[in-house]
């Protein structure tokens, strides 16, 4: 186990969270899901307009922090159960994002009300997120 840890790549990690922040700056835009998320969310164009703050920033800093942790934890994965394929990277991230995120995030919505469709989208990036970095980051060791 120590192994996995002491064999990850830093750059590798951080690049791949930045791809992964960047994908949800995709999904949560104009050509993706932003304005069903906004109405699943009650959110109005007019609330998304504010300029931003200092808590705005906090709040990116955060997400990313929390990105380069849950990628981190995946490269551990993928070097622990020693994947060097994308196919075999791609297939773990399968596992995390179905297994694990999407299985929670099922249970929060149903104790939350929340509808199906915010499930979908909040959780399909969540898959895909994870999808793509493992296939990355079964190859970039």
């Amino acid at each position: 186990m120590r192994e996995a840890f002491v064999t990850l790549n830093p750059l590798a990690v951080l690049a791949v969270a930045f791809l992964g922040f960047f994908l949800g700056w995709v999904w949560y835009s104009p050509l993706l899901f932003v304005r069903p998320w906004m109405k699943e969310m009650g959110f109005t164009p007019e609330q998304m307009k504010k300029p931003s703050t200092s808590c705005g920033a906090l709040m990116l800093v955060g997400a990313f922090s929390l990105t380069i942790l849950s990628t981190t934890a995946l490269a551990f994965f993928i070097n622990e159960h020693h994947i060097v394929t994308w196919q075999g990277g791609l297939k773990m991230g399968l596992l995390i994002g179905c297994g694990f995120v999407a299985t929670r995030q099922t249970v929060n919505s149903i104790f939350q009300l929340k509808s199906l469709k915010l499930y979908l989208i909040v959780t399909g990036y969540d898959i895909c997120l994870f999808a793509l970095q493992g296939a990355i980051l079964g190859v970039w060791r």
